[in-house]
Order: structure tokens, then sequence, then C-alpha cells
């Protein structure tokens, strides 16, 4: 009888919430919402596209984003390309490319905007990166 009601006490603790279908629900569209960015990074992805893809609104992907990532799905989306464009860029033989060419490839058209991100993100500019490589 102890043991019932310990484990009662536990179930109705609102330190220790029991993980519901609803948080799975969102970890399960997150998820998805993540294979689609991983697939379809180079396209233009929409917050639309992304609640189609998930079946959930775009307001429960921000809000989804913002619990597992602590920012938006289309910052998060910025981010990814963001390190592709690095990955490409240290992959990249020095001369065979050009900076502006890879961050077009990614979204990234406006090349001051583009260093400028990049060089918070990893701390040297791209074309420092692209001459490393």
């Amino acid at each position: 009888m102890l043991a019932s009601l310990l484990l009662a006490q536990k179930q109705q603790n609102p330190a220790c919430p029991p993980l519901d279908s609803e948080r799975l629900h969102s970890r399960n569209h997150i998820d998805k919402a993540i294979e689609f960015i991983d697939q379809h990074c180079s396209e233009d992805i929409t917050l639309s596209n992304l609640a189609n893809v998930t079946g959930v609104s775009i307001r429960t992907l921000q809000y989804g984003f913002k619990n597992q990532f602590n920012m938006g799905p289309m910052t998060y989306i910025k981010h990814i390309r963001m390190q592709r464009a690095h990955d490409a860029l240290l992959r990249a033989p020095p001369g065979s490319c050009r900076v502006g060419d890879i961050a077009a490839q990614w979204g990234f058209y406006n090349g001051s905007v583009f260093a400028s991100l990049y060089r918070k993100m990893f701390g040297e500019l791209p074309s420092e990166t692209l001459a490393r490589s």
C-alpha cells in the first residue's frame, strides 16, 4: 500500500512530470522538421513548408525549436546553412572557388552580412578559412 501511495504521489508531483504523448509528439515534429531541413537545406525553405511537412502549426514549430534549440526554425536553418558553408570553405582547395560563390550556394547573397555572421560563428572571416584549407 505504501508503494502505491508513493507511486501516486510521484505521478502527481509537477516537479517530475511524466513523458506524455504531447511531449513525444513535440519531439517527433521537431525531428521531422530537422530531417526535412537536412535534406533540403540548399533550397528555399519557409515556415509553411515546415508546418506542412510536420503536420503542426507554425506556432507549434516555433515553440518546439525554441524549447529544443533556444532559437526559431528560421534561425536554426540559417545556422545549418552557415555550418555547411563553413564545411565547404574548409574542403575547398585555395584558389578553386570564391567565398561569394559558396555563400550564394547556401543562400547568403549579401557578402558583408555573410562575412559578419560567419565571423560571429567561427571567429574568423570566410576568406581566412578558405586560405588555410
